[in-house]
């Protein structure tokens, strides 16, 4: 229910980030297919396109994505984001500077107890990945080092290791247990 009353307000958030930033919109995109090509945005629990278009809109407000970055250069930064943040020690809370009433908010540790991965919106009372599971996050922050590490290595072609190749589960691990 609280998914659904937030919409509006982070819609209205969305569409001042892809206006300020002309290549949010391409650079979702490629997160997307990222994402899709691994299997990481499926199910319940799964790293978004809403999710990934919020992380981005909340790295332009606190100035790591600048607006004049290419969609290649957003992607990037958001690979190294994810490395470097650790969603489910600290967490990241979008701050709305326009809210006065952040008296009645749960605060930062009532987040982190409560859930495993949190990054809460600029209402300061929905937790976007409240259904992910840490597993699921760590998964996509492996997979971001991967792929950095393919972007960084000059002999291949990472265009097609990232975003053409599907990584099945089958080839991804070894043994599955029930």
């Amino acid at each position: 229910l609280l998914l659904d009353l937030s919409y509006e307000r982070n819609l209205r958030i969305l569409y001042e980030s892809t206006s300020s930033c002309a290549s949010m919109r391409d650079a979702v995109l490629l997160l997307r297919v990222w994402l899709h090509q691994r299997r990481l945005s499926e199910g319940c629990g799964g790293f978004s396109g809403f999710i990934v278009s919020m992380l981005i809109a909340y790295l332009i407000r606190v100035r790591k994505v600048n607006p004049m970055m290419s969609s290649y250069q957003i992607f990037r930064v958001v690979l190294q984001f994810l490395i470097d943040s650790d969603w489910s020690k600290n967490g990241i809370f979008f701050n709305d500077d326009d809210d006065d009433d952040r008296s009645r908010s749960p605060s930062p540790d009532e987040f982190r107890q409560n859930f495993d991965v949190v990054f809460v919106d600029s209402s300061g009372l929905l937790n976007l990945c409240a259904s992910m599971t840490r597993d699921n996050y760590l998964n996509v922050r492996h997979e971001a080092q991967l792929a950095l590490r393919l972007l960084d290595d000059i002999a291949i072609n990472a265009f097609d290791a990232l975003f053409l190749t599907p990584v099945h589960f089958a080839v991804k691990f070894d043994q599955l247990f029930l």
